[in-house]
């Protein structure tokens, strides 16, 4: 398939994150961005929500720029996640083992969407000031996924953290775009994402408290490089 040297995806959730970046994506690239709600199947409610950011990004973009699509990742967390869990668990911790499989499910989804369409670049919505909060702006995992994608000669880019950009700046963003998202509950944006019932177990203290996740950095380093070759091969089983 020819490539779209000027279109980009993105894992797109709806929230707040992930709709400045596909707005900041707009300014960079002149082709179509691709937005990708990924369906994990395994206690996530309301997928569909994603759907209202998407609309109101399609009001200040236009159709032809930009397009959404759900992405079942249900199969390559059987393969990756689900064989070793208690194990992994045990290892890891389950937040690597369940979040951070979880995310890899969704790197082997999207690369397999891009390079099924000929897109060079993917990029990612993990904020910088996320960092003790949440797995995937961790450095190890950025590393991790960048060095993922760069195998299947994709360029991998996380604009937030390029922009060191913060919530409050990307509320601002937004407004003046003329887009306003739902309920803010601390530094969380509700109604605009869907909802994974095992995050939120995992996460539910930052949500309501001030408790901060502690992450063992070389745990995750070692849990990408152990899955490495399972997300490897469930991408080249699947092209």
């Amino acid at each position: 398939m020819p490539e779209k040297k000027n279109d980009v995806s993105l894992c797109f959730s709806g929230g707040l994150d992930s709709t400045t970046t596909a707005l900041l994506l707009a300014e960079r690239f002149s082709g179509k961005i691709h937005l990708l709600t990924m369906l994990h199947g395994h206690g996530q409610l309301f997928p569909r929500l994603s759907l209202r950011p998407f609309r109101a990004l399609q009001r200040v973009l236009g159709e032809e720029k930009i397009e959404h699509h759900f992405i079942s990742t249900r199969e390559v967390f059987k393969k990756i996640v689900l064989p070793d869990f208690f194990h992994d668990a045990s290892r890891y911790g389950w937040q690597i083992a369940c979040c951070l499989g979880c995310h890899l499910g969704f790197a082997a989804g999207l690369t397999i969407y891009n390079l099924r369409r000929g897109i060079k670049h993917m990029a990612i919505a993990s904020c910088p000031h996320d960092a003790e909060e949440c797995f995937n702006a961790q450095p190890p995992v950025v590393m991790g996924l960048t060095e993922l994608y760069a195998r299947h000669g994709i360029v991998y880019s996380q604009p937030l953290i390029d922009l060191n950009m913060d919530k409050d700046q990307a509320r601002r963003f937004l407004k003046n775009h003329g887009i306003r998202l739902h309920l803010r509950l601390r530094h969380r944006t509700l109604g605009t994402q869907p909802v994974c019932l095992l995050g939120f177990f995992l996460t539910w203290p930052d949500i309501f408290l001030d408790w901060k996740p502690h992450y063992d950095h070389e745990k995750m380093r070692e849990y990408i490089q152990v899955k490495k070759a399972l997300v490897d091969e469930y991408i080249a089983d699947n092209l």
